[in-house]
């Protein structure tokens, strides 16, 4: 009887242990990124296109409306979603609309890599600029939760509407918010992407990984 107690008080605890836990590295519910968040500035972190042409987040700033998407070949969400960002870009191109997509593979670009990304940005007919984050350098300075994820920008850089994965509500929801930014629909009142809760220090709008920090 007292065994039959204590295998019952151990199961609680272990399970108050592992809530414990997801309360605290989880992130919340839609966070597409652990360290830089909706409010937040693009980081300056410069990534090398497959044609060896270096690119830097931060010139996206200037533009009406960006959308950085991080994406791997393995990740089967990662078409459809490459697809939608690719209509958009043709669509609302000339009214200033940005994407840059930025592949996270491997932290170690090998050949098959590159190879496998160039079929892919072939067979999709992409005509969207393709960085290589070899090093995973952006996807450790964002935290990237899970591939694809994406980041909306304002014209200073700011991100107001961040995804992970890709449905088809991600896409309209991200079409929505382009089309905020470029004057093309006014916001909803109570859309979660207006003013954003949390307003961080300008320290934490600098450049930086916070990856190092831990």
């Amino acid at each position: 009887m007292k065994r039959k107690g204590f295998s019952h008080m151990l199961y609680i605890a272990t399970s108050l242990a592992m809530i414990t836990v997801m309360l605290f590295v989880i992130p919340h519910a839609g966070a597409a990124f652990k360290y830089i968040k909706k409010g937040m500035e693009v980081p300056d972190i410069t990534l090398k296109t497959l044609k060896g042409e270096e690119v830097n987040l931060a010139d996206l700033k200037g533009s009406p409306a960006s959308i950085i998407v991080f994406w791997a070949t393995w990740s089967s969400r990662s078409t459809p979603a490459l697809e939608a960002v690719q209509k958009m870009a043709e669509e609302y191109g000339e009214k200033g609309l940005k994407v840059l997509t930025v592949n996270v593979n491997s932290p170690k670009m090998k050949y098959q890599d590159t190879q496998d990304v160039t079929k892919m940005k072939d067979d999709l007919k992409l005509s969207l600029k393709v960085a290589v984050d070899d090093g995973y350098q952006a996807y450790n300075t964002f935290g990237v939760v899970a591939t694809p994820s994406f980041a909306v920008l304002d014209s200073n850089g700011t991100i107001v509407h961040e995804a992970a994965s890709f449905r088809e509500a991600t896409g309209e929801k991200l079409r929505a918010e382009v089309e905020v930014l470029l004057a093309l629909r006014e916001r909803v009142e109570g859309d979660d992407a207006a003013e954003p809760a949390h307003k961080p220090e300008r320290k934490a709008l600098l450049p930086h990984t916070p990856g190092r920090h831990f």
